[in-house]
């Protein structure tokens, strides 16, 4: 996989030929997981390197034409450029790219959720891309650690235990899982470590195939790699053109695998609403029409006008042609006679929606059928388009995220916390509004200085069922301190509740609301150290 040692020390040695003796002109974000790199080649004057720190997409990637974006970009590593690329080389056993340059390196960690970007100075400052828990022993790291210049000085251990994958990460951690297995795929005459020598060159030399596999994944390995050859596969010389293709495959997967999600579940909804429908339906009509049984109570009370005693809840009367017996339920309020022309108009009724039954069971039948056909195409297409159409068709709705409210549209602070936690702040009365009824969810905490104007402070909980840390608790309940009157005050007691607790009626000024079950910290009013702003 791209992300994966071996790749990454290719895609390093590919960056060195390109990049050796070039200008990094500047360095900037525009999300939080994504560092781009000015750096004009000759003719290539837009020329960037993106550089990923998702944890599930991590990638380095050379864009020949990228154009910064006007809004919501952000400088970073200012006083250390430009400067020139003297180097890019890969560590001799861990997932860290390094980029020397006159004035100091670049450190790019793949790491999982610990990826970041490391800027050290000649002069050993450290700075990141991402808040660095540990400093000093980062610093120690990375001085200390050894890296390889080229794909011939990648570490080949001949007393590798190739049985277990687990035996193997023991000795060799930078060796895949998906390695592990082609090597062991190709076991036969030549000995497993000369298989992983020659997997090793395949990775940093041949032809890359790119391709969706099985349609449940996209595939990113040399073309020798696999038992059979991938279909429809795509194969490319450069690792940075296999990249940017496999980003493509894999966005344009993730909009097909979510439109089919959400088209097949709308689907499956309505199938389960039409099912119960029929079930109903279909007892209706088996039941068959009632219209004569209430004709005949109706008629029975007309030839007994006299003989039924008024006021009466129930009447038992004999059906002058069958010789039945048959009890008939009276509306005491009326007379006989009021009683019987109720059951006339029952019995029309009656033949009205019997009828209408019965037609709307046909046509029910007829849907049920026609929601079973789109199911089966939506299950078996391969294609965004006809997903399209039938969401067309069908006139499915785009659903509507009450999490993902247009911040911009809300006059906001926005910080991170540990890395983890986002805490919104409403900077004016509105902001506090909108925060608090249209952006919090339910089970986010809510924060407000107790009995002072302030900004109203939603710390966002994505996993109700974990337990958020009292830490967090307290780094916004100072935020929430910070953005009071009482800033200035040392301690400031601050009311926090969740966020279904909090109510606001139509009466309220804007910005006020009313709270139960809160509990109050107390607390400094500041931005923490383990805040990280990340928007305004």
């Amino acid at each position: 996989m791209f992300k994966d040692y071996h790749y990454l020390a290719r895609c390093a040695f590919e960056l060195k030929n390109i990049l050796l003796g070039e200008t990094i002109v500047s360095a900037f974000t525009q999300d939080k997981n994504r560092m781009f790199l000015h750096i004009p080649l000759s003719g290539q004057s837009l020329c960037h390197l993106e550089i990923s720190i998702d944890s599930r997409m991590p990638f380095l990637l050379l864009r020949k034409e990228f154009h910064r974006a006007r809004k919501n970009t952000f400088n970073l590593f200012e006083s250390s450029l430009p400067a020139k690329v003297e180097d890019v080389r890969i560590a001799i056993d861990d997932r860290v790219i390094k980029f020397s340059t006159n004035l100091g390196d670049f450190f790019v960690l793949v790491r999982g959720g610990g990826s970041n970007i490391i800027y050290l100075s000649a002069e050993g400052i450290i700075s990141g891309f991402k808040k660095i828990k540990d400093e000093e022993s980062l610093q120690v790291a990375l001085i200390n650690m050894e890296f390889i210049n080229s794909a011939e000085d990648i570490l080949f251990n001949s007393r590798i235990d190739f049985t277990s994958h687990s035996t193997v990460k023991k000795i060799a951690p930078y060796i895949s899982k998906k390695l592990f297995f082609e090597v062991n795929r190709r076991s036969g005459e030549i000995d497993l470590a000369t298989h992983y020598k020659q997997c090793v060159d395949e990775i940093m030399n041949s032809q890359i195939s790119v391709a969706l596999d099985n349609e449940s994944s996209v595939a990113f390995r040399p073309v020798s790699f696999g038992s059979e050859p991938l279909n429809n596969a795509n194969n490319f010389s450069s690792f940075s053109n296999a990249i940017s293709h496999y980003i493509a495959i894999v966005f344009k997967y993730e909009r097909f695998t979510t439109l089919r999600k959400l088209v097949l579940s709308a689907v499956e909804k309505e199938l389960g609403r039409l099912s119960s429908k029929l079930n109903n339906l279909t007892t209706r009509v088996k039941k068959g029409c009632r219209d004569n049984e209430y004709y005949k109570k109706a008629n029975l009370l007309l030839v007994n006008l006299k003989s039924v005693i008024p006021n009466s809840d129930l009447v038992e009367l004999d059906d002058i042609l069958t010789g039945d017996r048959i009890r008939i339920v009276l509306d005491r309020k009326l007379n006989v006679q009021e009683n019987a022309n109720k059951y006339f108009e029952k019995a029309k009724d009656e033949k009205k929606n019997y009828a209408a039954s019965a037609k709307l069971l046909e046509q029910t039948k007829i849907k049920y059928e026609t929601y079973i056909n789109f199911r089966n195409k939506i299950l078996e297409t391969v294609s965004i388009d006809e997903l399209k159409y039938i969401k067309d068709q069908l006139n499915i709705k785009d659903p509507v995220n009450k999490a993902k409210v247009d911040t911009e549209r809300i006059n906001c602070h926005k910080f991170l916390l540990d890395g983890k936690y986002t805490v919104v702040v409403g900077r004016d009365s509105k902001s506090n509004d909108m925060l608090t009824v249209k952006l919090a969810k339910q089970n986010d905490y809510w924060f407000h200085a107790r009995g002072m104007p302030g900004s109203h402070v939603v710390l966002r909980v994505d996993n109700p069922k974990e337990a958020v840390p009292k830490s967090v608790l307290n780094a916004t309940a100072s935020i929430a301190a910070f953005y009071s009157k009482a800033k200035t005050a040392k301690l400031v007691p601050v009311a926090y509740t969740l966020r279904k607790f909090v109510r606001k009626n139509k009466a309220m000024n804007t910005g006020q609301v009313l709270l139960s079950k809160e509990k109050v910290l107390l607390v400094k009013p500041e931005i923490p150290k383990i805040a990280e702003f990340i928007e305004e």
